[in-house]
């Protein structure tokens, strides 16, 4: 993973608006259960990128997992609105997450 990190971190020092390369090393952050460093990385890629709907989705995991349900829950609401409520796997379980975090 650290490999990884440090691919990303040399792209981003680059072009520190790609959104892709931010978002991927939030991914692995989230991998290796580094969860605030992943949800700063999923803001960033949402700063950059305000349509980056994956970004929001894996930020409500992250906070889901941390045990911080308000903020959980207010991101899979704003996952939801990205994705006018589809019915993709992920929205179905955002959907669900939502109601268990009420």
């Amino acid at each position: 993973y650290q490999e990884a990190i440090a691919d990303f971190d040399k792209v981003i020092e680059i072009d520190e608006n790609y959104a892709k390369a931010v978002y991927q090393r939030g991914r692995v952050q989230h991998l290796r259960g580094r969860r605030k460093s992943a949800i700063a990385d999923y803001e960033k890629t949402l700063a950059i990128d305000a349509t980056f709907a994956n970004a929001a989705y894996f930020k409500a995991l992250a906070y889901d997992e941390l045990n911080q349900n308000s903020a959980a829950k207010q991101a899979f609401e704003h996952y939801l609105a990205m994705v006018n409520n589809s019915n993709s796997e992920q929205a179905q379980y955002a959907k669900k997450r939502i109601r268990a975090l009420k």
